[in-house]
C-alpha cells in the first residue's frame, strides 16, 4: 500500500512538473496574467470584472460586462463555482490575480490519480501480482496526451480539466464490485462537479455513464426497479448547469454559435499531429476538409498509436473483454466518433454532408465544437488498450511493452512539446491601448460604453468597425480601470442582450446627455453618428483607431486629432453590422 502510494505521488508530480516544463512557472503563479492571451482574455476579462462586483455573488452573475443588464459568469469560459470560491477568499483590488493556471495544475493531478486508479481497477486487483510500473507507465499516456496539452496552448483552460472523463472511467470499472446504488452516487456527484467545469465536459462524462447503462441492459442487471434511478445523475448533471449559471432560465433564447460541421473532426484525426497547433511529430501532417477541424485534433502520439493497434490485435487473438469491461465502451467510442465527425462528413480534405431532421440538427448544434467529442474516443481506446495488455501479460512483459511504447510517444512528443513550450515563451501578455489619452480612465469613470460593442459586430464581412482582436485591448482598459461596460467577448449571446445592446441602446444614445461618470469608446462610423451629441459634454479624442471621449478633462468638444480623423472618414459608408 504503501509503495503503490508513493508511486501514484510520483506520477501525480512528475505529471504536474512536465506541464510546467513545457508552458513555465508562470502558470502556476496566481499573480502572474503575461501568459494569458487570445481567446483565454475573454475569460480572465469575466473573471475580474465579476470580482470586482460587490454586488453579485450567487449565483454567479454580473451587471458589469454587459451593462445595464446581467450575465453569468459561465458564458466567459470560466469554472463559476471555483471563481466564485477565490472571490471570497481575495476581493477586488488594484493588481489582476488568475486562477485558472492553477486550476489546471491541480486537475492534471488530478487526471493521474483517476489514471492510476482506473488502471489498479481494471487489471485484477485481486491476483496478488506486483504490476506497479505497468500502471505507472500507464498513467503517464493520460497525462500527456496531446488532446490535453493543445487545450492549454490554445488557451481553452476550462477544457484543459478532462480528469472528469478519467474519473467516469474509473467509476464505470469499478462498478463490477460496487452496488449500483454507490455507483449512481457517485455518478451524480461527478456529473455536477463536470457540470460546473463546462457543457462539454459534462456530455461526455454521461456519455461514458451511457456506457455503464448499456453494460447494465447486457448483464440484465436493469430493471423496472432500478430504473428510474439511472436518469439521477443526468438530472444531477442539469442542476449543476443550472447553479453553475451554463443555463440561465432568465436570459431567454440564445444566438445560435454558428460553425457546426466546421469545428468538426476528421476521419484522419487519431492519426493527424497538426504541427501547426502542436508542433512536428515524426508522423506527417495529414490535410483536412475545413480550417476548423482544429476543434477535432484528437492525435494519439506514435507510441500510442502502436499500443492501441497491437493492444487491440492480441486482444481480439486472446478474446479478453475486459471482464465485460471493454465491449460497451467500445460502443460508446463509436458513437462520440460519429457526433464528433458531425453531419459533415470528411476524409482528408473530402467532404459530404449528410441530411438529417432540423430537429435533430437543431439538438445536436448545441454542441457546435462537435470535434472534441473525439477526446471519448482517445481515453476509451487509450484505457482499453493499456488495461488490457496488463491483463494478458505477466508484471515484467506488461512493463516491459508499455515502456517501449512510452519509449516511442516520447520520442514523437519531444519536438511538439519543445515547440510549444518556445511559443508559450513567446507570450508577454494580451493586447493593450498605449496611447495617453487613454491612461487614468478609471479615476473619474466608473462604466465604459463602446459603440458598436464588440459582440455587435459581424465577423463575417468583408469590413468591420475594428479589428477582431480589439476585444483584447477594451478587456484590459476596463480590467485595468475596475470598469463595468456593455463590450464583450462571451461565448454565447442571449438574444434578448444581443436585441439591446445592438439596436435599443445605441439608437437611445442621442435621446438623453451622455452620462459624466461614463467614457465613451466610437468606432469611425459610430462617431459620425453620435459623436456631436458626446462631445457637447465630453472630449473627445482620436487613438489607436478609435475615438476615446473623457468627461475629465475640463473642457469639452473635440481635440485637433479627433477633428483630422473625422474628416478624414467623412464619406465612410455605414457597415451593416449593428443587428442581432
Amino acid at each position: 500500500m504503501r509503495s503503490s502510494a508513493l508511486t501514484v505521488s510520483l506520477a501525480m508530480a512528475l505529471s504536474v512538473g512536465l506541464a510546467l516544463a513545457i508552458f513555465g512557472l508562470r502558470i502556476a503563479n496566481p499573480h502572474d496574467v503575461s501568459w494569458i492571451s487570445k481567446d483565454i482574455v475573454t475569460g480572465q476579462f469575466g473573471w475580474e470584472v465579476y470580482r470586482a462586483d460587490p454586488a453579485h455573488w450567487y449565483p454567479v452573475i454580473t451587471d458589469r460586462y454587459s451593462y445595464p443588464l446581467t450575465m453569468p459568469l459561465a458564458m466567459f469560459d470560466n469554472l463559476p463555482l471555483l471563481a466564485l470560491a477565490v472571490k471570497m477568499l481575495t476581493p477586488a483590488g488594484p493588481t489582476q490575480i488568475q486562477y485558472l493556471g492553477p486550476a489546471f495544475l491541480f486537475g492534471l493531478a488530478l487526471q493521474a490519480l483517476f489514471a492510476w486508479l482506473l488502471l489498479r481497477e481494471a487489471t485484477g486487483r485481486q491476483t496478488g501480482r506486483d504490476y506497479t510500473i505497468a500502471i505507472f507507465l500507464g498513467t503517464m499516456f493520460f497525462t500527456t496526451a496531446p488532446i490535453l496539452l493543445t487545450r492549454v496552448y490554445f488557451t481553452h483552460m476550462s477544457l484543459s480539466l478532462q480528469w472528469p472523463l478519467i474519473a467516469s472511467l474509473w467509476l464505470y470499472a469499478r462498478s463490477n464490485r460496487m452496488s449500483l446504488s454507490r455507483t449512481l452516487r457517485y455518478f451524480s456527484i461527478l456529473e455536477f462537479v463536470a457540470a460546473s467545469i463546462n457543457p462539454y465536459i459534462m456530455a461526455m462524462t454521461l456519455m461514458i455513464y451511457s456506457g455503464l447503462i448499456l453494460k447494465l441492459a447486457v448483464d440484465r442487471k436493469l430493471r423496472l426497479g432500478n430504473c428510474v434511478f439511472v436518469i439521477v445523475p443526468v438530472l444531477i448533471g442539469a442542476l449543476g448547469l443550472l447553479v453553475s449559471g451554463f443555463i440561465d432560465p432568465f436570459a431567454g433564447k440564445l444566438l445560435p454559435g454558428p460553425g457546426y460541421g466546421h469545428f468538426s473532426a476528421n476521419l484522419y484525426s487519431l492519426f493527424n499531429p497538426m504541427s501547426e497547433y502542436f508542433g512536428p511529430a515524426l508522423l506527417p501532417d495529414l490535410l483536412t476538409s475545413t480550417s476548423g477541424q482544429y476543434e477535432g485534433f484528437g492525435y494519439l502520439g506514435l507510441g500510442a498509436l502502436l499500443l492501441v493497434g497491437g493492444s487491440l490485435i492480441f486482444t481480439r487473438i486472446r478474446g479478453e473483454n475486459g471482464d465485460g469491461l471493454f465491449p460497451p465502451l467500445l460502443v460508446v467510442s463509436f458513437v462520440a466518433f460519429l457526433l464528433a465527425l458531425s453531419t459533415h462528413f470528411s476524409f482528408g480534405r473530402y467532404s459530404f454532408d449528410v441530411a438529417l431532421p432540423s430537429w435533430l440538427f437543431t439538438v445536436l448544434a448545441v454542441f457546435r465544437s462537435s470535434g472534441r467529442f473525439i477526446w471519448v474516443v482517445e481515453y476509451c481506446l487509450i484505457f482499453i488498450a493499456i488495461a488490457a495488455l496488463i491483463r494478458l501479460l505477466r508484471p515484467r512483459h506488461a512493463a516491459i511493452a508499455l515502456g517501449l511504447a512510452a519509449l516511442v510517444q516520447t520520442i514523437d512528443l519531444a519536438r511538439p512539446m519543445a515547440v510549444m513550450n518556445d511559443r508559450f515563451a513567446r507570450i508577454h501578455g494580451s493586447e493593450k491601448f498605449t496611447d495617453p489619452v487613454y491612461q487614468g480612465l478609471g479615476q473619474a469613470h466608473d462604466t465604459l460604453i463602446v459603440l458598436p460593442p464588440w459582440q455587435c459586430q459581424l465577423w463575417n464581412e468583408p469590413r468591420h468597425d475594428y479589428a477582431y482582436s480589439t476585444y483584447e485591448n477594451i478587456s484590459n482598459l476596463v480590467m485595468d480601470n475596475h470598469l463595468r461596460t456593455n463590450s464583450f467577448y462571451a461565448g454565447r449571446t442571449p438574444v434578448a442582450q444581443a436585441n439591446y445592446h445592438c439596436v435599443t441602446a445605441i439608437a437611445a444614445i442621442g435621446k438623453q446627455p451622455a452620462e459624466p461618470r461614463t467614457a465613451y469608446l466610437l468606432s469611425p462610423w459610430m462617431f459620425r453618428l453620435h459623436g456631436a451629441h458626446i462631445a457637447a459634454t465630453h472630449l473627445c479624442d482620436f487613438a489607436d483607431r478609435l475615438f476615446i471621449c473623457r468627461a475629465d478633462r475640463g473642457h469639452a468638444g473635440l481635440s485637433p486629432r479627433a477633428v483630422q480623423a473625422d474628416a478624414s472618414h467623412g464619406d465612410l459608408a455605414p457597415p451593416d453590422t449593428y443587428k442581432p
